[in-house]
């Protein structure tokens, strides 16, 4: 067999390689999953400059996970882009389902960003931006009463 006929093979079997490690590497991060009907505004009448809570819960199918540093954002658009309501880094997300409870200081959603969105993101790497391990679907803010609109799921 000559080597130009051996170069197009190499190519080929390299790129099932890497498709294969990729879809590995994708299936590892997939064990920590948002449940996203667990999301809930605690605090009722939210309004500008006051201290609302965010209740949430994640699955973890893996083993316990260390250095998350969980976002809040709010208000933000329907892509996750606004303001950090908090930053909550060192958390750990255990075995099995864990609940956490998020405060922060209110601001009032206006124009595209009427959402709120919460991410998990594992710093256990220094990479830049760091790999995010599961985020809630955005959810919308009701006119007015600035409660979190009911959970439409994604198709």
């Amino acid at each position: 067999m000559r080597l130009g006929r051996l170069v197009p093979l190499f190519v080929l079997i390299l790129a099932v390689v890497v498709g294969f490690a990729a879809l590995v590497v994708q299936a590892q991060s997939s064990k920590v999953h948002f449940m996203n009907e667990s999301l809930k505004l605690m605090t009722h009448g939210a309004g500008q400059g006051m201290r609302v809570t965010f209740t949430f819960s994640v699955k973890n199918d893996g083993a316990t996970i260390k250095q998350v540093l969980i976002r809040v954002l709010e208000p933000c658009n329907s892509k996750g882009e606004g303001r950090i309501l908090v930053d909550l880094p060192n958390q750990v997300v255990g075995r099995g389902v864990s609940n956490y409870e998020v405060s922060g200081i209110f601001q009032a959603p206006s124009g595209d960003k009427n959402f709120m969105m919460i991410q998990l993101f594992d710093r256990r790497t220094k990479a830049s931006p760091a790999p995010v391990l599961a985020q809630s679907a955005p959810r919308q803010f009701v006119p007015m009463t600035f409660k979190l609109a009911k959970l439409v799921p994604s198709s």
